[in-house]
């Protein structure tokens, strides 16, 4: 949930603007409304608001301490640039407008500084049975072995983390997305610090959901949200996240933020078809350029006999490790970290 504080003196604007963004998308944001500057800036240094929408008519004496979008009332003022330091924007915009804005602007346009400071290598999916579960939760027992702090995440429906990793815990992924929801920040963080298990081989974990449909509604800020805590929590750890690409587009904001995407496929004809649009709709939907893309994104092929294009720059020989050779996921990925396709993944995290 986005919180935005708002510092306006016409009343009338601001029940209305509230009353229809929280009519439309309900629970995506949390609105507070404030007299003066002064209180505004005040909850901002205490963690309480994410972004800020303030009057242009109002003089800021100081420099705002997180982002602010300024508030006109010339319809002219309809130039809005997420590139730009202070964007201004014409306030009696409708709700759909504003909802675009106002996530457009905090998470894409977010200070650079943030997107660094968490660490996330993201592994996904466009088709089951590619084995991306497989590659993330290896990679992330390989970087456990070269001395990192790794933290495993899977938001698939219906995760194998447990076949992967052992563990207790007072909390699960169920409790993480009910606080995630709350408003309360202190709620947020001593459930998901209670939700973390940490395995024996040193990763730490979160049990799935208690019921998988939990899973089907998490969204891309509430996944952001986790990773910030989890941060916080553990001190700049690595954020492995293992999900599928799928038509909520819950995976475009840890896209957006990660500095490592693992796109896992295989020989699979269908498997490549959908890669191919994915990747054709992945600029327009992330709202990346194609270089920032490029920059991030491996295409990793989980078999050892098919031809890599020049862009391709990763594989695993699938085949010198067979399930016949494991008495369980545990062993595999064990026995699959020896691979140098993991050492380059390594390498990549450095």
């Amino acid at each position: 949930m986005l919180r935005i504080g708002i510092v306006d003196t016409e009343i009338e604007f601001i029940n209305r603007f509230i009353c229809s963004v929280e009519e439309q998308y309900p629970g995506e944001f949390c609105f507070f409304t404030y007299s003066n500057i002064s209180e505004a800036f005040s909850m901002v240094e205490k963690r309480q608001i994410d972004l800020l929408l303030i009057d242009e008519e109002i003089r800021l004496e100081e420099p705002a301490p997180c982002q602010i979008i300024l508030l006109s009332k010339d319809v002219g003022a309809d130039v809005y640039n997420r590139h730009s330091s202070v964007p201004r924007v014409c306030k009696y915009k409708t709700a759909d407008t504003w909802r675009s804005i106002l996530c457009e602007y905090y998470y894409h346009g977010e200070n650079k500084a943030m997107k660094q400071t968490l660490n996330i290598g993201l592994f996904l999916s466009v088709a089951g049975g590619t084995g991306t579960s497989t590659v993330a939760a290896t990679s992330a027992y390989q970087l456990t072995k070269s001395g990192r702090e790794v933290v495993y995440l899977n938001f698939e429906t219906y995760a194998s983390t447990d076949a992967f990793f052992s563990g207790q815990s007072k909390y699960d992924l169920s409790d993480v997305i009910m606080a995630l929801r709350s408003k309360r920040d202190q709620t947020k963080e001593i459930i998901i610090k209670q939700a973390l298990c940490k395995d024996e081989k040193g990763i730490y974990h979160i049990r799935p959901c208690t019921y998988p449909t939990d899973a089907f509604n998490i969204s891309s800020e509430e996944i952001i949200m986790l990773c910030k805590v989890i941060d916080s929590v553990l001190e700049n750890p690595i954020l492995i996240i293992d999900m599928p690409v799928v038509e909520t587009e819950s995976f475009v904001l840890p896209f957006v933020y990660a500095q490592q995407v693992f796109l896992v496929t295989n020989e699979n004809p269908c498997c490549h078809t959908k890669i191919n649009q994915f990747l054709i709709s992945l600029p327009l939907i992330s709202n990346l350029s194609k270089k920032e893309i490029r920059d991030k994104l491996q295409l990793v092929f989980n078999n050892n006999n098919v031809l890599m294009k020049e862009n391709q720059k990763l594989a695993i020989k699938s085949k010198e490790v067979k399930w016949e050779d494991a008495k369980s996921q545990r062993e595999l990925i064990t026995k699959l970290s020896e691979q140098a396709f993991f050492q380059k993944i390594e390498v990549l995290f450095m």
